[in-house]
């Protein structure tokens, strides 16, 4: 578009000599369209940035049940607390997220052992922790909750920690017995390039996708709160449990993430099954579990393999 083109689309009158004079002024020459018709909106990738930073901020310190009250309708306000969830799971759609673990595949889960304590490795001492017990983790929120699985053993141990002299880690196998839906957030497609033509239409949701699963597997600073510091993530992760439309209504088992205490390691936080609340991780089995010396040994035997 031109600038008197430009002029005229806001509405700027005047007469024909001032009409010149304030087109003249402009170095810029050629103009495009601002997104959805409104001057000065950002790129979309910006936006939803925006967004979760506000939404956020919203939850952990504003509100934290009743933030679906929108403030605002107009467009320049851009996306409120109250819709975030829903822009979200539109980007997950779009960028075809939702996947299918098949049955058979095998997980790790470690709990730290210290000298004194008297529990043995089994499954009810390796398994998710009882509803009075649960603690906040980085998708639930204290007194819900899920199991945390690590798609690698060495991903397993990272998570744990550093250890304090004389503490072990025994390692809990887990097998899938049903296929598991998931959002996977690990495989995020590549950003494409602005121009091509063919695939330019996603790249401000790929772009917003990889600094949003950047900023919810980072690690957590201590000095923080952890609490308050998971307070979105938990909030997205009960949207994803519970609101979230799939396609075929099939609800999601659970969320893949990258891991933040190992590079390139993998893992998934299931959600309790809202249809057998007597059995809620019924999707996946405990298999076995794994001494210290045993998992050691297998690091020492394991073959290096490819990331």
């Amino acid at each position: 578009m031109s600038t008197d083109e430009v002029l005229e689309e806001i509405g700027f009158a005047a007469s024909p000599q001032v009409f010149a004079v304030v087109v003249s002024s402009f170095s810029i020459e050629n103009w495009v369209e601002a997104p959805d018709g409104i001057w000065g909106t950002l790129p979309l990738n910006r936006e939803l940035d925006g967004a979760w930073l506000n939404f956020c901020n919203v939850v952990r310190h504003r509100t934290r049940f009743h933030f679906h009250r929108r403030t605002s309708t107009h467009p320049e306000d851009g996306i409120q607390p109250a819709d975030m969830l829903s822009a979200i799971g539109h980007v997950i759609r779009n960028a075809d997220l939702v996947k299918e673990i098949p049955p058979g595949r095998e997980f790790f889960r470690g709990r730290v052992l210290r000298p004194n304590d008297s529990w043995s490795p089994d499954a009810n001492n390796l398994g998710a922790p009882p509803e009075s017990v649960a603690r906040s983790g980085r998708m639930n929120p204290t007194g819900i909750p899920y199991l945390y699985l690590a798609f690698e053993l060495d991903t397993a141990l990272a998570e744990m920690g550093p250890l304090e002299a004389n503490e072990v880690i025994p390692v809990a196998i887990f097998r899938s017995e049903a296929p598991l839906r998931i959002v996977d957030f690990t495989d995020i497609p590549p950003i494409p390039s602005l121009f091509d033509p063919e695939h330019s239409a996603s790249y401000d949701q790929l772009a917003f996708l990889r600094s949003f699963v950047d900023e919810i597997s980072q690690p957590v600073d201590r000095q923080r709160l952890p609490d308050i510091h998971y307070v979105p993530t938990q909030v997205m992760s009960e949207y994803l449990a519970q609101g979230f439309e799939t396609t075929d209504d099939r609800p999601l088992d659970g969320v893949m993430y990258p891991s933040a205490a190992r590079p390139r390691g993998r893992n998934i936080a299931l959600f309790p099954s809202r249809a057998t609340p007597s059995a809620p991780f019924g999707a996946v089995a405990f298999a076995q579990a794994l001494t210290w010396a045993e998992v050691l040994e297998r690091a020492l035997l394991r073959e290096p393999t490819a990331p």
